[in-house]
Order: C-alpha cells, then structure tokens, then sequence
C-alpha cells in the first residue's frame, strides 16, 4: 500500500517539478513583511505555485477520458 505522499506547497515548481526532499522547496513569503509589493509578490509566488501542482496533477494523476 502506498503511504501519502504529504508536500508542502512551495515545493511545486514549475512544469510539475517537485523537490527531491519535502519542505526543501521555495517557501512562501508573508506580505506584511514585503513592503507595498508584498501581498502582490506573494500572489505571484502562489499563482506559480498553483500551476506547479496542477501540472504535476495532470502528469502523474491524469487520466485519458
């Protein structure tokens, strides 16, 4: 049985690439702490790391229907 697989949000990079260790990938900036671009650097910065996910999603989840 496979044990889950449990990552931390920043370790999605880009084209579905994941970090070789778990928690050793980018870590997600607070925006109060960023100066005026903060809250926009951190949008950037999850955005990226949503389209990492997903990329991984569809590559090693991804079903043909």
């Amino acid at each position: 049985a496979k044990v889950a697989d449990v990552r931390l949000f920043g370790d999605f990079g880009t084209g579905g690439v994941v970090h070789d260790r778990v928690g050793g990938g980018e870590v997600v900036k607070d925006p109060y702490y960023g100066g005026a671009n903060g809250f926009e650097e951190v949008y950037q910065q999850v955005s990226r790391f949503s389209r990492g996910f997903l990329d991984h999603l569809e590559q090693n989840h991804g079903g043909s229907e």
